[in-house]
């Protein structure tokens, strides 16, 4: 549908067609503002088809703009979104790793508060205590099967349960036993020289 063009001279929107009835050779379309006029159907015709052309333009040019500026909108919407789940997703992480360094903590206190007894030793201690000959602190010992704590391997740091005939879980810790004690042997702070 063809819209009605405005004046080419002053823009103004008062055009008007005229056909005259006794000659209508001589069709006008002319503005009632300040009396701009063209002749001819075939020019008419042209300035009008010219004129909807450039509107078509411009409603493209202004549709592509909204367009574009309603995706701007749509990314920073998203983009803040993005940013709150981000932020959202770090706090969680903080929390879980709070959750999780305060259930290690009630681990250990809880720990630290069960005594064991090493039987070959006749030595009670508990978890964190300083062994009074290798001057090092006591780990957990491993569960056995049945849930409970025995005989765990002499090198006091491991965790490990000893094999049925030694106080050793391993070789690895009989060796770290001596090493120790040669170590507080040179440094004269060897207190006992009875096998840890």
């Amino acid at each position: 549908m063809l819209r009605k063009p405005t004046c080419s001279k002053c823009g103004s929107k008062n055009t008007y067609l005229e056909v005259p009835r006794f000659h209508p050779e001589e069709v006008h379309l002319g503005c009632f503002s300040c009396g701009w006029r063209i002749y001819g159907e075939e020019r008419i015709q042209s300035f009008v088809y010219a004129y909807n052309e450039e509107l078509q333009k411009k409603d493209l040019q202004e549709k592509e703009m909204q367009r574009k500026i309603e995706e701007k909108r749509k990314a920073a919407i998203e983009k803040k979104s993005a940013e709150l789940k981000a932020k959202q997703d770090a706090e969680e992480r903080k929390r879980s790793l709070k959750r999780e360094r305060d259930r290690r903590y009630r681990l250990r206190k809880k720990a630290k508060s069960q005594t064991y007894i090493i039987p070959e030793l006749d030595t009670t201690f508990q978890v964190g205590d300083m062994d009074p000959v290798l001057q090092v602190p006591w780990a957990l010992p491993e569960p056995n099967k049945e849930g409970e704590h025995f005989h765990p391997c002499a090198w006091p740091p491991c965790g490990k349960r000893a094999r049925a005939n030694s106080k050793y879980c391993s070789r690895t810790c009989t060796v770290k036993v001596a090493h120790r004690r040669a170590n507080l042997r040179k440094k004269g702070k060897l207190r006992d020289r009875k096998a840890s």
